[in-house]
């Protein structure tokens, strides 16, 4: 009886180890996801910002500077 309750509580303990690991796996995953998410809105952020950066010098240059 005590073999088969130190056996089960054995397997209770792999199988919680187990699920950690799973759980860690899953939230690394979800992490490196949200990660790379960042890394392409941040880098099409960098484009538009140049973008609109260069379109207001060229403007600038055309209204303020070339008439005169």
């Amino acid at each position: 009886m005590l073999l088969k309750r130190l056996c089960d509580l054995l397997e209770t303990k792999i199988h919680n180890k187990e699920e950690h690991r799973n759980e860690h796996h899953r939230e690394n995953e979800m992490k490196q996801d949200w990660m790379l998410a960042a890394a392409v809105l941040d880098r099409i952020c960098a484009i538009v910002f140049t973008i609109i950066f260069g379109v207001g010098i060229v403007l600038f240059n055309v209204i303020f500077v070339i008439p005169k």
